[in-house]
């Protein structure tokens, strides 16, 4: 199948030819993969409606049992973090624990502790664990599939919540094909670095894309309204909070509204003359801050960086010069400015910030 449309056909084919037979499993495993890809998609509605086909079919464990009870719990748990209902998508993660090293749904399964991580726990450890468990999948994570694509979004995003913007731009970059999903990301650092003119652009490419899925519209119309408050842009702030909220209220994904700064998420609820409902205000006012508020972004010149470079190799002002063709006078001048910029004062302690915020 070389489409999501026609892997999505066959399921529904498969699960109307089964669900009524002896093969039910077969069934089975079609509804809660149909169940997954709606929900990683942030189509919670088509969702739970496969879900709910589950309890119709026979649940005697087969051979197939495995592969179609995995599906449904991500599923759930995608869904549990959309609403930002910690108890359920713990629930559906340990429903998860016996099953998951011996499927092919991994890099789902993966995906689905990674957000967990970002949304309610430990961003530094869920990043940790992501990357030991896709370690031992270097072929996949090499190749240009929906796994590597979604596991290089989750990634980014742990690194934007623990502050490091550039080995999250850098992440984005290395993803084989950048989805939509990419584009959310890359807005996103945008808006932490303060830069809200080219936040405004990203997402608004982003979202003139017909084929946009509804997760990622949502995601990069609150970033849109975000940038465009702090832009001035007050009208234009007002028509994407309103139409984030029409997204929310239709889909129940208040995970995409809690990525933004409570402060901001006031203030484009006061200007589009609403509220959310209670259960929701309740549910994000006791909720912790998901990003920083503001990342600082080390931009380097183009001479600066090739300085820096040429630290990795030597520590001889002389031999740096030789090698890009200008005076030891310009080498210091450089390398003075990167201990400035990197907040060091020395080329060891410059190249391990530098390492450790991406430029290396």
């Amino acid at each position: 199948v070389d489409s999501e449309a026609g892997y999505r056909e066959r399921l529904r084919r498969a699960w109307d030819t089964c669900c009524s037979g002896p093969g039910n499993w077969v069934a089975a495993s079609a509804g809660a993969h149909l169940a997954l890809l709606h929900a990683l998609q942030g189509e919670s509605k088509r969702s739970r409606f496969w879900l709910d086909t589950d309890p119709r079919l026979d649940t005697v464990r087969r051979p197939g049992d495995l592969h179609s009870r995995l599906g449904a719990y991500v599923a759930r748990g995608l869904l549990a973090v959309d609403e930002l209902d910690r108890v359920e998508a713990a629930r559906a993660i340990e429903q998860l624990i016996d099953w998951e090293a011996n499927s092919l749904l991994w890099p789902f399964v993966a995906f689905l502790r990674a957000i967990y991580g970002l949304y309610f726990g430990d961003p530094a450890a869920a990043l940790v664990t992501l990357d030991a468990v896709t370690k031992d999948h270097p072929r996949v994570m090499a190749a240009d599939t929906a796994a590597s694509r979604l596991l290089g979004r989750a990634r980014a995003e742990l690194l934007l919540a623990c502050g490091e913007v550039l080995l999250a731009r850098n992440q984005v970059q290395a993803i084989p094909a950048p989805s939509d999903g990419g584009a959310v990301v890359t807005a996103r650092t945008h808006v932490l670095a303060g830069e809200w003119a080219l936040a405004q652009k990203v997402t608004a490419s982003a979202l003139s894309d017909p084929m946009i899925c509804a997760r990622s519209r949502l995601e990069s119309t609150v970033i849109h309204a975000v940038a465009s408050l702090h832009a001035g842009d007050v009208g234009l702030a007002r028509t994407s909070m309103l139409h984030a909220l029409a997204i929310h209220r239709e889909r129940r994904m208040l995970a995409a509204l809690a990525t933004a700064a409570p402060e901001d998420l006031a203030k484009l609820l006061e200007l589009a003359g609403t509220s959310l409902d209670p259960l929701d205000e309740a549910v994000l006012a006791s909720h912790r801050r998901i990003f920083p508020e503001r990342l600082t972004v080390v931009d380097l010149t183009r001479h600066e960086r090739a300085v820096l470079t040429a630290l990795e190799q030597t520590s001889s002002r002389r031999d740096i010069a030789d090698t890009l063709y200008v005076s030891v006078n310009t080498v210091k001048s450089q390398v003075q400015s990167l201990y400035r910029k990197l907040g060091t004062s020395s080329r060891e302690q410059t190249l391990a910030k530098a390492r450790q915020v991406g430029l290396l």
